[in-house]
């Protein structure tokens, strides 16, 4: 029953991707309770111009959520997204893609959430 809406900034245009349907929803990390989520969302994209017109740039793309809850502490907190396209794999957009030396592979890398007075992934 949620909604994903993420926004990024690139090449001059605002980009939306907003979630469709919630694919699956798995605890990647064993623990009670679990703090570590991964999430796939299918999601539509859409481009709004400096005019602020908006076109559908593609549907059916595969929104992936990787979240972590540290808890009480007030920092710990982590995110990545990653919107891959379903008809060709290619990647859209990622918060922070990088090369996983472990893995030996690309990859969203989950960055630190920031927030004042509060933790910023929870986790219910």
């Amino acid at each position: 029953q949620g909604q994903v809406l993420v926004t990024f900034d690139l090449d001059g245009y605002r980009y939306y991707v907003k979630s469709n349907s919630i694919t699956s929803i798995a605890c990647t990390v064993s623990g009670t309770p679990c703090r570590d989520l991964t999430i796939y969302t299918k999601a539509s994209v859409y481009r709004v111009d400096g005019s602020g017109v908006t076109t559908s740039v593609d549907g059916n793309v595969t929104l992936r959520i990787d979240a972590h809850d540290a808890g009480a502490a007030l920092t710990g907190d982590t995110i990545g997204f990653t919107v891959l396209s379903s008809k060709t794999s290619n990647l859209y957009w990622s918060n922070n893609w990088a090369f996983d030396t472990t893995a030996q592979a690309w990859r969203t890398i989950p960055e630190a959430v920031t927030v004042g007075g509060g933790a910023a992934v929870q986790i219910n």
